[in-house]
Order: C-alpha cells, then structure tokens, then sequence
C-alpha cells in the first residue's frame, strides 16, 4: 500500500515538475495560473489532468483541438513516479527516502530542462545544492539513528568537502581547458550539488558512471547519424544518470571494485 502511495505522490509532482520545466524558461508563473493547452490555450479541467492516466485515456491529444501533446508530459510524470516507488523499495519509509525523492524531483527537472534547452537553470541546481548541504549536516551531526542510513548522504565534514570539491572540481577543470568547449558552467554547478548529495566515494562513482554511460549513448548515436562529432550534446542528463546510479548501487559498485586482487 505505501509503494502505491509513493508512485501516486511521484505521479502527481511529476505532474507539477512539468509546469516548472516549460513555464521556468518563458518566465510565466508557476503556482497561480491554471494549466492549459500549449496548442489551443484552453484551460484543462481536472479530469484532463490527472497524471499518466489523462494522457493515455486522450491518447496523447488535446480533447478541445485534437493536436498532439507532447510525450514529456508522461515520460516525466512516469519517470518521476518510478523514481518514488523505487526510493522506497530501496531505503523503506524514513526521513532519508523523503530526502531521496525530493533529489529525485530535482534531477528529473534538469534532466528534462538540459536536454530541452540546453541549459541547467540556476532556480533549480541552487536550491538543490542548499538542501543537500542543509541534509548533510543534519546526517553529520545527528546522533538520532534515523539519520544514518548505510553509505549515504555524505556523514563527515571530510567526505562533504571532498565530494564538493571533487564534484565541481573535475567539470571546471574541463570547462577551463576546454573553453566551455566541453562542458558549461552549469554542468560544474550540478557537479557540486552532486558532490553535496554523495559526498565521497560515491561522487567519483556518479561522474565515472556519467561519463560511461555519455560515451556509449554518443557511440550509438553517431552510428545511427543521429549526432555528428563536435557537435554539442546536453551532458547534464548523463551526469543525473549517474548520480542516480551512484545512489541506488553506488556502494555496491565500490564494495564490487575493493573486492578485486590487485
């Protein structure tokens, strides 16, 4: 019953994440005005707007002008549910999981708004960055076991500062070299809120992954024509990958590479 709850939850502020994702960029409010047809502009009513199930039900189309709505609406309200009901099935139902979604929503609105626009918003890494210092201390100093859970978030000052330093350092190095060539100014800001979230070792697991994982889709991508080389791709998206699978089997990774005999 709490994992339908954590999936409906997931589906709902998906839901909301993508008003923040397409009204954030035209500068239009966000809480006041009523959703509404990007098409047509008519303004939905409820039974239009429940997650998921509103798009499948209208198969994808306005129900007043019949044009074809964007597939985003679903992928992030999908997306942002199964990250809920698997933060749960992962850590159970604590102080920490309510944490990890609240991540979660974060990184599903940059990995959205980068590959969209090209861009990670400033409104959205900033805030992420806060919560993930504002949490780490928390953990850090708490003596309530609640707060500790196994191998996350960051549970020293010297794990926070590494994975700070690491996490932003590594992509300011890359943008300097490569002027911004590379990478952007934004992608080192995600990489400091990524260093706050996994503090250390699983910040370095997070950027090796996103790099595994940015290689092979870019491999894939030029044999099917679909991307040229020096042509610029989004990498936030790569790095969200990684840090989420540095959250969910981080440990494990780094358990799995110490067990080997060198």
């Amino acid at each position: 019953m709490i994992a339908i709850i954590f999936f409906i939850m997931g589906a709902l502020i998906g839901s909301f994440l993508n008003v923040v994702i397409l009204r954030l960029p035209q500068g239009e409010e966000i809480i006041k005005h009523r959703s509404h047809c990007p098409h047509c502009k008519k303004t939905l009513s409820w039974y239009e707007l429940i997650p998921i199930l509103s798009y499948i039900v209208l198969f994808g189309r306005c129900r007043n002008c019949g044009k074809k709505i964007s597939s985003q609406y679903i992928l992030v309200e999908l997306s942002t549910a199964l990250l809920f009901l698997v933060v749960f099935l992962s850590f159970g139902l604590n102080f920490f999981s309510i944490y990890l979604c609240i991540v979660a929503a974060f990184l599903v609105v940059i990995f959205t708004y980068d590959l969209k626009y090209m861009e990670v918003p400033d409104e959205i890494v900033y805030p992420l960055m806060a919560i993930a210092l504002i949490v780490d201390l928390i953990f850090t100093f708490s003596k309530t076991s609640i707060f500790h859970p196994v191998g996350l978030p960051a549970t020293s000052l010297y794990s926070i500062g590494l994975g700070l330093v690491l996490g932003g350092g590594i992509f300011a190095i890359l943008v300097a070299v490569s002027k911004e060539k590379w990478m952007g100014i934004g992608d080192v800001k995600l990489g400091i809120a990524v260093g706050l979230i996994l503090g250390w070792p699983q910040v370095l697991v997070a950027i090796l992954a996103s790099f595994f994982v940015g290689s092979i889709i870019a491999l894939i991508m030029l044999a099917a024509g679909k991307a040229r080389f020096g042509q610029k791709i989004p990498f936030a998206p790569y790095l969200v990958i990684g840090t989420l699978i540095a959250i969910f089997w981080g440990q494990k990774l780094i358990d799995w590479y110490l067990g080997f005999n060198f």
